[in-house]
């Protein structure tokens, strides 16, 4: 086995990371690989590295995508260093791109009222609809989404049993209506399409369980029926799932254990986005704003 798919392994069994964080990883890896190759270096030093970040920022590359690279060099020369005592220090001498102060994309009142009142159609209209539903509802991420099985959800309660970064189990709590909707997709389509070896809630037409990129073309084409573009992505529906909490007045730790943020800090950007929203319905509705 040889070092980058130790680190891989490591990554996997030691880690617990996820397969969608580790792939990211793995082409974050083949592509400095192929620069390398393409460069024809014979050594890796920090002026090889810069010239490196220095071409990503030349082909466009966002500054998220750029940090999340040098990341990912950081981690894997780090294992090297820990594993067989390699001198990385010109990697250490590398910092990542101040970020651009983004708040995420959310769904406003007027949005989210069209979208969950919307009937899908096609062969899984009661599994799409249920998507959409537990989307907003419950606030997982797409992967956990996809990844939800029958065991892992509690109709009479109204819970998911949800594992997400860094192997972490929460509970994530869906509406009256979600259950509803969950009961009628599997009485009408899972019973009736999915194969028997097949644990997952979601499938897909073969039966099978459902992709994240299903779950992104379902919401895009939601997106082009309803509002002529495909602005929407899933994601979308976490960040307001977030922000309608703190401005019904959720307490904020609250808000971070139904995320499954290890951090606080990264639960903290939806305060500011809770703000627009009271300051877009303060301007919008007192005659004197």
């Amino acid at each position: 086995m040889n070092k980058i798919n130790e680190f891989f392994s490591y990554l996997e069994n030691e880690k617990r990371y996820s397969s969608n964080t580790i792939l990211a990883y793995k082409r974050d890896i083949q592509d400095f690989t192929n620069y390398l190759e393409k460069e024809c270096a014979d050594e890796i030093d920090e002026l090889i590295v810069r010239n490196y970040l220095a071409h990503l920022y030349t082909i466009n590359l966002s500054k998220k995508t750029i940090s999340r690279r040098i990341a990912t060099l950081k981690s894997y020369y780090k294992f090297l260093e820990k594993k067989y005592n390699i001198k990385t220090s010109f990697i250490k001498e590398i910092s990542s791109p101040k970020k651009d102060n983004l708040l995420p994309d959310m769904i406003y009142k007027d949005e989210l009222k069209k979208i969950l009142a919307y009937t899908p159609t096609g062969k899984f209209h009661h599994r799409d609809k249920a998507i959409i539903h537990l989307l907003y509802s419950s606030g997982v991420r797409v992967s956990e989404l996809c990844d939800i099985t029958l065991s892992s959800i509690n109709l009479e309660d109204r819970y998911l049993i949800v594992t997400g970064k860094g192997n972490k189990t929460r509970i994530c709590p869906f509406s009256k209506e979600c259950k509803t909707l969950i009961e009628t997709y599997i009485h009408f389509e899972r019973e009736k399409f999915a194969k028997q070896e097949t644990v997952n809630l979601l499938i897909n037409k073969y039966g099978e369980k459902l992709s994240t990129r299903t779950v992104e073309s379902i919401i895009r084409n939601l997106s082009s029926k309803l509002f002529g573009n495909t602005k929407l992505h899933p994601h979308m529906f976490r960040h307001t799932f977030a922000t309608n909490l703190l401005n019904g007045g959720a307490d904020l730790r609250i808000v971070q254990e139904l995320l499954g943020h290890s951090s606080l800090i990264t639960t903290q950007i939806y305060t500011h986005l809770a703000k627009e929203e009271i300051n877009k319905i303060y301007k919008g509705s007192h005659p004197r704003s």
